[in-house]
């Protein structure tokens, strides 16, 4: 499910990490492609759809764009729309050209779009990661995961447990089942659903009693939470990428906005949201 809000395992991307400065001078290079600013402050003059600042975000990163988007828009004047979805399903929509300014997606993604053309090479930033953990229904009994033993008697004893079908966190748990020798008995509990969100309304509703998503789409279901993250050598990370569209009508927006979410000023919020800087 892909949901649009309009506001007033660790993986190495093969691409260059440039500073904002140096993403600034690519963008200003291609100047003939952005607008030109309104004489009016933004305050005064109402954006339409085509000026905002259009955003594809991974699920993952809902609950801190939710919190300091309201706060970039009041600082810079500039209005932001974000579709949220799985990366794998925006990823699709770049694939068949849709317009966008920026996309923030786990990094093959991000990569893939970059030698179609879709996002523009220079312009790749790693933004933050979350690690990947296991969700329970709130005040619900907390099994030892904290050794790999714990770990597999915990998974093999579940009734059954929640992966998203088209998360990064499913080709993640795959890994470690076999890692653990138990894929053959776990794969019958693994209750597949369209999105990380939705493993978490799994768990929150009693239908699954374990999750496998990043603590951060955990932490956006009230009703769940973290029991853990999967011990020593086991754990992973999704890694969030952000990359400007290569047909952007807003390239000094997008800068804008992805000068902001790198800035300490709000790492505190992707710290209380689950994510951590690399």
């Amino acid at each position: 499910m892909v949901q649009k809000w309009c506001f007033t395992r660790e993986v190495t991307l093969r691409l260059p990490r440039l500073s904002f400065v140096s993403i600034q001078a690519v963008v200003l290079a291609a100047a003939s492609v952005v607008a030109v600013a309104s004489a009016l402050p933004s305050s005064q003059a109402p954006q339409s759809n085509e000026e905002r600042i259009a955003v594809l975000s991974s699920n993952a990163m809902q609950g801190v764009l939710r919190e300091v988007v309201p706060k970039f828009e009041r600082e810079s004047g500039r209005r932001v729309t974000i579709t949220y979805g799985p990366a794998a399903v925006l990823a699709r929509q770049v694939d068949k050209g849709d317009r966008f300014d920026l996309a923030i997606l786990t990094p093959a993604f991000v990569d893939a779009a970059v030698r179609s053309g879709a996002i523009l090479r220079d312009s790749v930033v790693t933004i933050a990661r979350s690690p990947i953990a296991l969700a329970i229904r709130k005040g619900s009994r907390k099994p030892d995961i904290r050794t790999a033993n714990a770990l597999t008697a915990t998974l093999m004893s579940s009734r059954a447990i929640a992966s998203a079908r088209e998360g990064a966190s499913g080709p993640f748990f795959s890994e470690l089942l076999q890692k653990l020798g138990i894929a053959d008995e776990v794969k019958p509990k693994i209750k597949l659903t369209e999105s990380g969100v939705d493993v978490g309304r799994s768990v929150a509703n009693g239908e699954a009693d374990l999750g496998v998503i990043p603590v951060s789409e955990i932490m956006q279901v009230p009703e769940a939470e973290v029991l853990g993250r999967f011990p020593g050598d086991f754990g992973g990370f999704v890694t969030m990428v952000a990359g400007i569209g290569s047909q952007s009508r807003q390239k000094e927006g997008a800068v804008a906005f992805m000068r902001f979410l790198m800035s300490p000023e709000v790492t505190a919020v992707f710290q209380a949201k689950g994510m951590e800087r690399q």
